[in-house]
């Protein structure tokens, strides 16, 4: 490549970082391209990723939610990532429950990612949860609302189902439960 090419391309990639990014809240109606389907920007960049630690306090629940998250799309289109969960109840600090699960897909939609796995180690203490086993599929969602004066990110506790159900939510997934993250911060990269 020659310098000239290489000072343009440094140029445009400058250019491309310094721009702002308005927030967007999911919508119900849109148009989801294959969570395979790399567009010439994720090309560009070689990988497409969603990193991140939040919690919050459950409106429905009262529980604390605290997760931590990677998930990353290789240039050669296959997956890595792992999710954490713990999950306290807010008033007592009681142990509800403690999940890690390997991340088997994800989809990114504008800030917003549908993320999806199958649980690796499980531990629960809450009523009604004996069935949530190593093997059982889970799903989250997060949108990332940039950083400082931007409004919060927003993040949805883990629902969990049979593993066929986490691929389809890859790919025709639908946003539940975001609640605003009270601490931590989510980053999505297209």
């Amino acid at each position: 490549m020659s310098s000239s090419h290489l000072v343009v391309t440094i140029f445009c990639l400058a250019m491309l970082g310094g721009c702002d990014r308005s927030p967007v809240a999911p919508v119900a109606t849109r148009h989801m391209s294959p969570p395979f389907a790399i567009s010439n920007s994720q090309e560009m960049n070689g990988f497409q990723s969603v990193t991140g630690h939040y919690e919050f306090v459950g409106v429905n629940t009262g529980n604390d939610f605290k997760y931590s998250l990677s998930a990353i799309r290789h240039t050669d289109l296959s997956v890595s990532g792992e999710v954490e969960e713990r999950t306290t109840f807010n008033e007592t600090g009681e142990l509800v429950r403690t999940m890690h699960g390997t991340v088997t897909c994800f989809t990114i939609i504008g800030n917003m990612a549908l993320i999806a796995g199958i649980v690796d180690k499980v531990e629960s203490f809450a009523p009604g949860q004996e069935n949530l086993i190593p093997g059982a599929g889970f799903r989250l969602v997060v949108v990332d609302n940039g950083n400082g004066d931007d409004p919060p990110d927003m993040g949805s506790n883990a629902r969990f189902g049979l593993p066929a159900t986490s691929e389809q939510f890859c790919a025709h997934g639908t946003p539940f439960n975001l609640e605003p993250v009270q601490h931590g911060n989510i980053t999505v990269r297209p």
